[in-house]
Formats: C-alpha cells, structure tokens, sequence
C-alpha cells in the first residue's frame, strides 16, 4: 500500500522539479559569441558580445563596456531587457539603457535606447554574425 500512495507523489515531485521542455529551449538561438558587422554607432571590427543563461533569464556581456540582463524569454520571440555602460567605457559611461534581441536570417540585431549624461536621447542599433 506504501508503495502505492509513494510512486504517484514521487512522479509528481519529478514533474514540478523539472522545467518544461519549452523552457530549456528559450533563448538557446541567442546563446554564443557573437562579432558585431554594422552599428549605427560606427565601425567596430573588435566589437563583439557574449550572451549566456543566467538564472531566469539571459546575460549579455560585450567587449566595449557595457552588459545587460533579459528575462521573460520565451521561445521564437525577441528577447528584451536593460543593461549599463560601465563607468570606464566612452561617452556613455555609467549610463543605463533599455535593450531589444532578435534573430533575422540567423544574424543577432540589437536595439539599446537610453539617455545619456547629458540628457541626450540616444539609440544604437547594431548586427552581429555568431563566431
């Protein structure tokens, strides 16, 4: 009778602990290093970005001083979230910003918006080809 009453909870134990499928594969076609090939900001041949899982979401880190966080993934969509330049990057230093990813033609195109220093309204698109 144990062994009835143990099996049911043990398969309804697995299934709350294991993410759906749908879950593990969102955000995987954004994941990898990525080299930048056009940028309204101007030419970057160094330019490039890394884009992890961290935690529930996404972590963006690029080599030119700025990184970001997205959550709420979910699969075949954009992925959107907010990020910071660091206080040691360029005329942007120590400014935060909002941030859009998405996949057309297996290219990664990126959308920041923020202010910057001075007040300034400022929005940087950029294409990127995964290494």
């Amino acid at each position: 009778m144990e062994r009835a009453f143990f099996l049911p909870l043990l398969f309804l134990a697995i299934g709350f602990a294991s993410p759906p499928v749908q879950a593990a594969e969102q955000g995987e076609q954004f994941i990898g290093h990525w080299q930048q090939i056009r940028s309204n900001a101007g030419k970057c041949d160094r330019c490039s970005l890394v884009i992890a899982r961290g935690g529930s979401g996404l972590t963006i880190g690029a080599n030119n001083g700025w990184s970001a966080s997205a959550y709420h993934v979910e699969a075949g969509r954009p992925v959107h979230g907010y990020g910071f330049w660091s206080k040691s990057s360029n005329s942007l230093s120590d400014t935060r910003f909002q941030a859009s990813f998405s996949m057309i033609d297996d290219r990664l195109h990126m959308e920041m918006n923020g202010i910057d220093r001075d007040g300034k309204s400022r929005s940087i698109r950029a294409i990127y080809e995964r290494r």
